[in-house]
């Protein structure tokens, strides 16, 4: 299967590549991006590179997609968005994102999660999604908010469902199904 390309009337989201590895970096070493993220901030840039590997191994294998958001006409990353598993079997997808604080509050990351969630309703990664996940720390009350606003139902709290950074987090579990009959 071909990377999808997918637009919306203000951003393009395509594949990441090996040239977004500095701007991926930016995203990943900034502590305001990474407050909430399941990941050690990025302290080298090799680290955006073998993040950007990962997904593109992840997408060979049929068990994920992250698209770059970029803004149309231009080249400069500004977040990404995607599943980060993708269960063919049982039709299911776990959705992140993130996007660069200087478009915090303009509404490109509900515009980009949005856009991936139909897509992933409609065509998918060979079947569509039957239903998609996601997970926020409770704390999150952005994130929380954009799934709400898009649908998500608030379905669970995990009392130390995550652990990374060194300790236990507890995480909001959202979900959406699909429209189909």
């Amino acid at each position: 299967m071909d990377f999808p390309l997918i637009e919306t009337s203000r951003l393009t989201l395509a594949s990441l590549m090996v040239t977004d590895g500095s701007a991926v970096f930016s995203l990943f070493s900034d502590r305001r991006v990474m407050e909430y993220y399941d990941l050690d901030i990025f302290t080298r840039e090799i680290e955006a590179q073998s993040w950007i590997a990962k997904h593109k191994a992840r997408f060979d294998r049929n068990e994920g997609i992250r698209w770059a958001i970029r803004f149309k006409g231009q080249s400069r990353l500004i977040g990404t968005c995607g599943f980060n598993s993708w269960n063919q079997t049982l039709r299911t997808g776990e959705i992140g994102f993130e996007v660069s604080p200087e478009c915090w509050g303009k509404g490109i990351a509900a515009e980009a999660v949005q856009a991936v969630v139909e897509w992933a309703f409609v065509a998918g990664m060979g079947k569509p999604l039957n239903r998609i996940i996601a997970r926020t720390m409770l704390e999150n009350d952005a994130s929380a908010r954009l799934l709400l606003k898009l649908g998500f139902q608030e379905k669970e709290i995990v009392r130390g469902g995550g652990h990374w950074k060194g300790a236990f987090h507890d995480l909001r579990i959202f979900a959406l199904a699909s429209k189909r009959d």
